[in-house]
Formats: structure tokens, C-alpha cells, sequence
């Protein structure tokens, strides 16, 4: 097993393993064995740890030289650090961080402000659009004997090619008219984004 950092991290922010576990909930002997090898952590577990030590994961596993992690950030978001930096500065200055956030905090919120993901209104409207749209009401409707592996993965199926893939007890004008009101709020609720100017 590969020698991981955790013991050096925790030392590094003068913890006992006593502390750590109140941090973590991860009780100081398992800890203990973790530090030693005896045991692996789960990634769950991976998480909790580098949160509380304020590392990045890669570096408690022992597998990266960059306690903060941005590398990993760099490499999976797009953003060099120096973005993620700026924005985590103009963050802090707004109220919206504080230098007492774990770094990785600080990391995070910023990069969700970078993709678009950091208000919680526009998370509301995407999410929420993003579920209407993917609704399995087909389910109810069509009829999974009735040849439908042709017909792909769209939202609307009622006749095709002059074929009727409904239950034969289904009323397509009401699946046609859940489509059309299910389609309108979706594009209602993403429009909320322009009306409040998010």
C-alpha cells in the first residue's frame, strides 16, 4: 500500500488523533490505522480527512506534492489558478467567502462561480428545468411491446411513421398535452433567469 500523508498533514495542524476525530467523526483508532497503512479509506472517508486538514485529496492519498489541489482544479475545471485565485479575492472582498474557509471551500465556491453554478437561484432554475425535461412520463404512455427500441431517446412519441406507440388504453391528446405544458414551464422557469437579470 502506497504511504499516504495523512499523519503528516494532521501534525502539520498540530491535531491529536483525538482531535481529528472530532473534526471528522472517523474515530482516532481507525485514524491510527489509516496513517499507518493498516487500513484504506474509502473515498468518503478521503474527503472528510482532506477537509478537515484543509489538503487537497490527491495529496492525503499520497499520489500529488500539491497539498491544495490545483493541479486537480486546473485540470478538471479549465481555469488556471490565477482565475480561480481572482475570483476566490473578489469572493472574500464581497462577503461572500472568508479567509477562514478551508481552502478547498474557497476553491470550490469559486469555480462554481466561474461555470455559472455559484448563485443558488440560477442552480434552482437549471436543476429544476433540467428535471422537467428529463421526467420519465413516457413510462405511463408507450407501450414497450409495441417496437419502441426504434424510436430513440426523444421526448415525444406518439405517432411515428403513422405508427401509434401508445397503450392502446392511452389518450394521445392528453401525453401530447403533458409534453406541451411539461416543454412551456421548463422554458418558463429558464426565462426567470433573464427576468432577474442572474
Amino acid at each position: 500500500m502506497k504511504k499516504n500523508n495523512i499523519a503528516q498533514a494532521r501534525t502539520e495542524k498540530e491535531l491529536t488523533l483525538k482531535q481529528l476525530e472530532a473534526l471528522t467523526g472517523i474515530r482516532d483508532n481507525t485514524i491510527s490505522q489509516y496513517e499507518t497503512g493498516k487500513r484504506e479509506p474509502k473515498m468518503e472517508t478521503w474527503e472528510k480527512l482532506a477537509a478537515a486538514l484543509d489538503v487537497s485529496v490527491p495529496y492525503l492519498q499520497g499520489i500529488s506534492e500539491d497539498k491544495t489541489g490545483w493541479d486537480v482544479w486546473e485540470a478538471n475545471t479549465g481555469f488556471s489558478k490565477d482565475v480561480i485565485q481572482a475570483k476566490i479575492d473578489e469572493r472574500i472582498a464581497n462577503g461572500k467567502s472568508r479567509d477562514s474557509d478551508t481552502t478547498y471551500n474557497k476553491i470550490n465556491m469559486a469555480v462554481n462561480d466561474l461555470m455559472g453554478y455559484g448563485d443558488r437561484n440560477v442552480n434552482a432554475i437549471n436543476a429544476i428545468s433540467f428535471q422537467i425535461r428529463h421526467l420519465d412520463y413516457d413510462k405511463f404512455f408507450i407501450d414497450p411491446e409495441k417496437d419502441t427500441d426504434t424510436l430513440g431517446n426523444s421526448n415525444f412519441k406518439v405517432h411515428i411513421g403513422g405508427k401509434n406507440y401508445l397503450y392502446d388504453d392511452a389518450n394521445p391528446e392528453i401525453y401530447k398535452e403533458i409534453f406541451d405544458i411539461l416543454h412551456e414551464a421548463s422554458i418558463k422557469i429558464m426565462n426567470l433567469k433573464t427576468k432577474y437579470n442572474l
